[in-house]
């Protein structure tokens, strides 16, 4: 497992001090959850719009007037089937025991 430090301002780690004590969890476990929920979230904005310029690239249309919805839905379903395929692919290959439910450290 790889180790990362960083500075952090007194006031979140004041927030994470508290939420810590009062939950039981450790302030890692919280850091930990952040770093995973919001790689989540980037990852997902970063795929659509990398989806969006290929929609383009292949002869879509530019956002402006509109995108017809039959022609980004089906476009949009089209990449998510190969994304699924290719998820389902590399699960094989991920750690085994990795879980949000950690113990305490």
């Amino acid at each position: 497992m790889a180790m990362l430090t960083l500075r952090i301002s007194d006031d979140l780690n004041d927030r994470l001090t508290m939420m810590a004590e009062k939950t039981g969890r450790t302030k890692t476990w919280f850091v930990k959850k952040l770093i995973r929920q919001g790689l989540d979230d980037l990852e997902e904005e970063m795929l659509l719009e990398i989806m969006y310029k290929e929609f383009v690239a292949e002869g879509g249309r530019e956002a402006g007037p509109g995108i017809p919805q039959e022609m980004l839905s089906e476009y949009l379903g089209r990449k998510a089937m190969e994304n699924s395929v290719s998820a389902t692919s590399d699960k094989g290959t991920t750690k085994a025991g990795s879980s949000d439910a950690e113990p305490n450290q």
